[in-house]
């Protein structure tokens, strides 16, 4: 079973891990482009966007067992 939650800063590390692997669009491979998407997502989150056009999700699923996630970006 995984456990859906939202993207943390504490995330960055991992993340460029599987960016590397993976080399897409939507989760580049460059540490300050991913640190702002997560950034901005965080914010999302908080509800620091008043427009909903400005706004993007970023969720990782997590193992609760092992503490072991993978990412899923809208």
């Amino acid at each position: 079973m995984y456990l859906l939650r939202d993207v943390q800063t504490t995330d960055l590390e991992g993340l460029m891990q599987l960016a590397r692997v993976l080399d897409t669009v939507n989760l580049p491979a460059e540490e300050s482009s991913l640190a702002q998407i997560i950034d901005d997502s965080v914010r999302s989150f908080n509800g620091e966007f008043q427009n909903p056009y400005e706004r993007s999700f970023l969720f990782v699923a997590e193992d609760p067992s092992t503490g072991s996630w993978w990412a899923r970006a809208r």
